[in-house]
């Protein structure tokens, strides 16, 4: 399980915690590389997948168009705290 500490607002994460399917863990294997993972991470933040999301408020900005800019203001937020 990943967790960030710090809080993210994104469709594929709620409570600092990742969808377990976006880290592909249904197919989880003890051989699995760090880097894999990172890259993975990576990946689903600059590319939310709505189809997998479980934080839908985020999952609906992103079909309006609006996600990236709210996801901005929002780290800004969290930034100056």
């Amino acid at each position: 399980m990943f967790r960030f500490r710090t809080p993210i607002y994104h469709p594929n994460i709620k409570d600092g915690l990742i969808c377990q399917e976006m880290l592909g863990e249904k197919e989880w294997l003890p051989n699995k590389k760090v880097q894999d993972i990172v890259e993975t991470i990576l990946g689903m933040l600059a590319h939310p997948d709505c189809s997998s999301a479980i934080n839908l408020e985020a999952a609906g900005q992103v079909k309006e168009g609006t996600f990236f800019q709210v996801a901005r203001e929002k780290a800004q937020k969290e930034a100056i705290k």
